[in-house]
């Protein structure tokens, strides 16, 4: 009688959905129901990676992070012009490494930059 009773059988399927969520924490159901979200969460962690890599790059080396020179824009676009004493100056290391990564191709840097 108890096994047919409408409480255990609720029950029962309650817990096989806790086992299911504990075996697949990976799993949010925030995530699952909002597919932009994730696409979101996605694209930022593809964002920072370049970013935390150089960082860590920087910090195994003991290479400092700035320079005489830590303002303006790391992308130069097409047309414009740099100072002339620009390939003169460091810009700081960091910032000299970011650059060279967006010359060396990383394109979702150079999105994340002109964009921010």
């Amino acid at each position: 009688m108890h096994d047919k009773s409408v409480y255990h059988s609720k029950a029962v399927t309650e817990g096989h959905n806790l086992i299911k969520i504990y075996e697949n924490p990976e799993i949010d159901v925030r995530n699952t129901l909002d597919q932009e979200r994730q696409r979101q969460i996605l694209e930022n962690k593809l964002r920072l990676k370049p970013i935390i890599e150089s960082v860590i790059f920087l910090g195994r080396q003991h290479i400092p992070f700035r320079g005489h020179r830590d303002q303006g824009s790391l992308v130069v676009s097409e047309g414009s012009s740099e100072d002339e004493d620009s390939l003169v100056n460091n810009k700081g290391n960091f910032r000299e490494l970011i650059k060279f990564r967006i010359e060396s191709g990383d394109v979702v840097l150079k999105k994340h930059l002109e964009n921010t």
